[in-house]
């Protein structure tokens, strides 16, 4: 799976360089690509890392680095389990159930 972060903080390549090295150390990444004219991290993972995680993670590359927190409700949004997702669904049929 590949998530895009925006960034904050990065004003030269050398900034990239520390983001993508302390990113590309973390358990389950496979490639990281860091975009300075962009402002972004393009992340490819084997399973969804938390964004605490590498937020924790930015920061040790640099203080002044960090990702962009907007992002947080669109990945909640993305993490959901099968049952939040179709709850709606399953109140109706089962509302359908009873009635009939």
């Amino acid at each position: 799976m590949t998530h895009t972060y925006q960034l904050t903080g990065m004003t030269c390549s050398s900034c990239e360089a520390k983001i993508k090295s302390t990113l590309i150390a973390l358990p389950g990444i496979n490639s990281v690509e860091v975009s300075k004219e962009k402002s972004t991290a393009t992340i490819t993972m084997e399973k969804h890392i938390l964004l605490n995680v590498l937020q924790e993670a930015v920061k040790k590359a640099g203080d002044k680095y960090q990702i962009n927190t907007s992002e947080l409700s669109e990945i909640s949004e993305q993490a959901k389990s099968w049952f939040a997702t179709y709850k709606p669904i399953l109140v109706i049929f089962l509302y359908i159930t009873v009635i009939s």
